[in-house]
């Protein structure tokens, strides 16, 4: 949007979609914020997973309902969407479950872009058997959170995620 309409479009249109977003989020449990340039990050604790791919949907098909309105026009957008969760038995640490987060969205736009992609479902993991996952967890580090905070266990004492899920969505045309 920023480089076709402009940043003030691309403001507009990310205002609309933090409005979709905290419309789906509870209230003072969910934590929704910005993670990169057209990313976002739901931290939902004490979520099940399934719940947290139910929460993706319901956010892509609204974004892809939706249209956007900003000064001079207006514009169709869609969202995918990468879906975690923690207690897994592949993630053991906030960077796993970001990463894995990611590694999820990267699946969703491999596969075509709006839809929401859980992972290690079944199209997650077939995804990975056909194309190799070398480059699934190669995301651009520069965006992770503090270090220290990156490597600090799951638990219920402060850490990144509370025996929740997260998910990494991104707005996309």
């Amino acid at each position: 949007v920023n480089d076709t309409y402009g940043h003030q479009a691309g403001d507009a249109v990310l205002k609309q979609f933090a409005r979709i977003l905290k419309n789906e989020a509870r209230e003072k449990v969910d934590r929704v914020g910005r993670y990169g340039g057209e990313e976002v990050m739901l931290l939902l604790p004490g979520t099940v997973l399934d719940a947290a791919v139910t929460l993706a949907e319901r956010v892509r098909k609204e974004v892809e309902s939706r249209t956007f309105t900003f000064d001079g026009g207006t514009i169709k957008r869609t969202a995918s969407f990468g879906v975690a969760g923690w207690p897994h038995p592949r993630i053991s640490n906030c960077d796993e479950l970001v990463r894995a987060a990611d590694d999820a969205l990267y699946v969703a736009k491999e596969t075509g872009r709006n839809r929401a992609i859980r992972f290690d479902s079944d199209a997650f993991n077939a995804h990975i058997a056909e194309h190799g996952s070398e480059q699934v967890g190669q995301g651009d580090e520069s965006r992770r959170s503090d270090p220290a905070d990156r490597e600090r266990p799951l638990s219920g004492d402060g850490g990144f995620a509370d025996s929740g899920d997260a998910g990494g969505g991104e707005l996309r045309a």
